[in-house]
Order: C-alpha cells, then sequence, then structure tokens
C-alpha cells in the first residue's frame, strides 16, 4: 500500500525537476502552473470535497492544538539551534523556525493525504494549512520587529507592528486565499445542507482532479529551475540543521503531541504526516522578501525535499 501511494507521487517529482533542469519549462511555465493549482484546481477540489464531507466529524479540536503545539515547539528548537551552533543574528533565527516548522501542505501535502486515504484525507491538510495561513502574519511581524539584512527595511520603534495591524495582515492573508476561501465557502453551504448538482459536482470533480498530481510536477519544476545556492557547511550548516529539525523532530514532537491528546489512528497519521513533510516553499518567499537567510532558505527546500523521499515511505511503515 505504501510503495503503491508513495511511487507515483516522488516519480512525479523527479519528472518534474527533470523537466524544470532541462528546461522543458521554464519558470514562467511553472509560475502559471502554480497559478492553476492554488486559483482553479485545489479550490475546485476542497469545495467539493467539504460540502459533501463530515468536516466536523473528522476534525476536533485536540487535533489543531497537537499540530500548534507541536509546530511552534519545532520553531522554537530550530531557532535555539541555530542561535545555539550558528550564533545566528535575529532575522536568520526567524527565519530558522520558520523553516523548521512550516511544511509543504498544499503541493505535497494534500497529493500525499489523497494517495493514502483518499478524498478525505485533504480535509485534515487543508485545516492545518488553513492555520498555517494565519500564522504568515506573524512571521510577517517577527521580521518586522528584528529588522532585515536590507537597512532600507528596518522598523523604528515606533513603526513597530501593533495587534490590530497583525489582525488586519491575518484578514488580508485569509480572505486573498482562493484555498482558503474555497473551504470555508464549502463549509457554509454544507451547514446550510445545499448538496451539488450532479453537473457541477462532476465539473469540480474533474477539475479537482488535475490539482494533486500538477502540485507534485511544479514542486519538481519549481526546484528544477531554481538557481539553489547551496549553503551547507558542513552538517551543521542552517540549512542542514533545518533539515534535521523539520524532517525528524517536528515528526517526533507531533506523534508525541498525538499520542498524550489519545487521537484516532487517522487523526494521529494525518499529524506526524504533514509534520514530516519538507521545508515549505513560502519559507523561501519570506526570505527572499525581507533578503534574509535567502541561500539557507532555497537549499533546506531542495535538500529537505529529497532526503523526504526516504524519511516519509519510512515514517508511513511506521505509523500506519
Amino acid at each position: 500500500m505504501i510503495a503503491d501511494a508513495i511511487i507515483p507521487l516522488f516519480s512525479l517529482i523527479v519528472l518534474g525537476f527533470a523537466a524544470g533542469k532541462r528546461r522543458w519549462i521554464d519558470a514562467v511555465g511553472v509560475k502559471a502552473l502554480v497559478a492553476f493549482i492554488f486559483n482553479v484546481a485545489m479550490p475546485a477540489l476542497l469545495f467539493r470535497l467539504v460540502v459533501t464531507s463530515d468536516v466536523a466529524g473528522l476534525i476536533d479540536l485536540r487535533f489543531l492544538f497537537g499540530h500548534i503545539s507541536a509546530q511552534f515547539a519545532a520553531a522554537v528548537i530550530g531557532a535555539l539551534l541555530g542561535w545555539v551552533v550558528l550564533r545566528q543574528d535575529a532575522p536568520r533565527l526567524v527565519i530558522q523556525g520558520f523553516g523548521s516548522s512550516f511544511p509543504n501542505s498544499v503541493l505535497l501535502g494534500i497529493p500525499l493525504m489523497i494517495a493514502l486515504y483518499g478524498e478525505r484525507g485533504a480535509v485534515p491538510v487543508t485545516m492545518i494549512f488553513t492555520f498555517n495561513v494565519a500564522l504568515y502574519s506573524l512571521v510577517t511581524m517577527l521580521l518586522e520587529v528584528v529588522g532585515t539584512d536590507r537597512p532600507a527595511r528596518r522598523v523604528r520603534p515606533e513603526r513597530r507592528v501593533r495587534p490590530v495591524a497583525l489582525a488586519t495582515t491575518t484578514a488580508r492573508a485569509i480572505a486573498g486565499n482562493p484555498i482558503i476561501l474555497a473551504a470555508l465557502a464549502g463549509m457554509v453551504v454544507g451547514a446550510l445542507g445545499f448538496g451539488l448538482v450532479p453537473v457541477l459536482d462532476k465539473t469540480l470533480g474533474f477539475i479537482g482532479q488535475a490539482g494533486p498530481p500538477t502540485a507534485l510536477f511544479a514542486l519538481g519544476a519549481s526546484l528544477g529551475v531554481r538557481e539553489v545556492a547551496l549553503d551547507v557547511r558542513g552538517p551543521l550548516g542552517a540549512a542542514g540543521l533545518m533539515t534535521m529539525t523539520k524532517l525528524f523532530v517536528h515528526p517526533a514532537l507531533a506523534f508525541t503531541a498525538a499520542r498524550a491528546l489519545a487521537l484516532d489512528p487517522f487523526l494521529t497519521a494525518a499529524i506526524v504526516i504533514v509534520a514530516a513533510l519538507p521545508v515549505g516553499a513560502n519559507v523561501y518567499i519570506f526570505a527572499q522578501h525581507y533578503d534574509v537567510a535567502v541561500p539557507e532558505a532555497s537549499s533546506a527546500i531542495l535538500i529537505s525535499t529529497a532526503i523526504s523521499m526516504a524519511t516519509i515511505p519510512v515514517l508511513l511503515w511506521f505509523i500506519l
């Protein structure tokens, strides 16, 4: 079962990586694919899924609490390792903690859970993704407060982010994310008792089927076309520490939280699998936007994705 689910998924990532390296698809093409995934395919998939699923029966507050606890602990441990081992400055510590705890939930997590559990597997990953988008504003606040490598972007004390600004940023991030809006719309439609007429159900299903395989191909292609500057100065490099914390420490914390909260086998698998995913692409986006630890972030994404092809199957063998 594990091999049947995993091999096709990682094969698509490898194929996408090869296509990007050989320039069968360029950065513009990858950007278009990702736009299709985030704006069309995944929203259609998740809206249909949430409308037709008993979301309340699949998710409980213990699951979200377990995820939040494990993610926060992984971020703190990642930042502490960056401080103790590498003596990083404050902006790099933020990126170090961010990359140590934020997974690639959309491009890899949703396809993986669907391959293992069918469509219901996408529900817990979507809940985690929604929460993580809300936390992006917290990362923004931290980077603004501590300053960045670019003097022009340093924030004076009187201009530091206030709670109202943080809440506004969070609301805008959620309102501007088609995947989250689709899931929320699905909850409303489902709660009102409206079903999907057959033609709409088939149309959304047809569009949504393109989401998971396209996401995997785009993930590989994005790594292939990117000029990644490997910055791993031996095993104690920032990218190496970030990868180690994300792929090993974070899943262990998630499993501990799941056992402590007595989650059922499905939610236990979901919280651990998401924690075991490689570093998410948004870590690189934040690093590039603030000009902080860009080589380390891009290296960690590439390295953790490659290593996860071995670690995730082993992890699945233990928990399934």
